[in-house]
């Protein structure tokens, strides 16, 4: 986490509202939303586009019993997306090193490229807007959304309970 400077606790407070109800409603069904798109245009599924997603974003190589541990989905339901993923050409495996049995799973280029292709307008128009702010105020919003997604993760943890 980032330390916050001191300000009016009454503005502090409808400013945190707002950005919670943001992240509670807007936010969600924007990105709902374009994932939709996204996966249609790629013809994927949105199951098998937030695999590609969780896998882009882990810090270390998932396995599928990895995957089937975080999304809370059954092995045979991972079994079966991962091998739609493979024949699409966005997924391949690998052996592990230690332990040959082990597979994991490894993304190949053709979803960045898609990504990068379908999305670019959207690049664009951030870069826009991003214009209208200081680089120090950038740095705060990136930091925050940063701080945000581990906070995000935990409430869906915490829901699947």
């Amino acid at each position: 986490m980032h330390a916050t400077p001191q300000t009016d606790p009454l503005h502090r407070m409808g400013s945190l509202a707002t950005i919670d109800r943001l992240l509670r409603t807007s936010l969600p069904a924007s990105l709902a939303t374009l994932s939709q798109e996204i996966a249609t245009q790629l013809g994927l599924t949105i199951t098998q586009l937030n695999f590609l997603n969780l896998l882009q974003r882990a810090a270390m190589p998932l396995s599928p019993v990895n995957l089937a541990e975080f999304t809370g989905l059954a092995p045979s339901t991972i079994t079966k997306v991962v091998q739609q993923l493979e024949r699409n050409g966005f997924l391949g495996t690998v052996k592990g090193e230690r332990d040959l049995r082990r597979c994991y799973l490894v993304m190949t280029s053709r979803y960045d490229e898609s990504l990068t292709s379908l999305l670019q307008s959207m690049t664009i128009d951030i870069a826009i807007i991003g214009r209208l702010y200081h680089d120090h105020e950038l740095k705060i919003v990136s930091n925050f959304l940063t701080d945000i997604i581990p906070v995000l993760d935990d409430e869906t943890r915490r829901l699947r309970r």
